[in-house]
């Protein structure tokens, strides 16, 4: 073995700054190969009509069916006025085509 390398693994500075300079970058490489980095999960989002039956949680779902139902009336409300709307256009779109020039 060579007189330098002995000097070199005898000197305590050296051989941590060798040490370091080679275990860490590995030990870094380790860390990132089974420790992956990905963000926590979200907060898991529960329907309350997904919860078990219970006395407590019945009105927050019939509630809720309530809500559900009033978005469904006003959609179908706002279809038939445009359904009357369209036959209005057609209508008049009749008369004019009708109408003698």
């Amino acid at each position: 073995m060579p007189e330098w390398l002995i000097d070199l693994l005898n000197n305590p500075v050296a051989l941590t700054a060798i040490g370091t300079a080679f275990v860490t970058p590995i030990l870094g490489f380790l860390a990132n190969f089974f420790m992956r980095r990905t963000s926590p999960p979200g907060p898991v989002a529960y329907d309350a009509r997904d919860l078990p039956e219970h006395p407590l949680l019945i009105s927050a779902k019939v509630h809720l069916a309530d809500e559900d139902m009033d978005v469904v009336r006003d959609i179908g409300r706002e279809v038939e006025r445009i359904s009357d709307q369209v036959q209005l256009v057609q209508d008049r779109l009749d008369l004019l085509m009708r109408r003698p020039t």
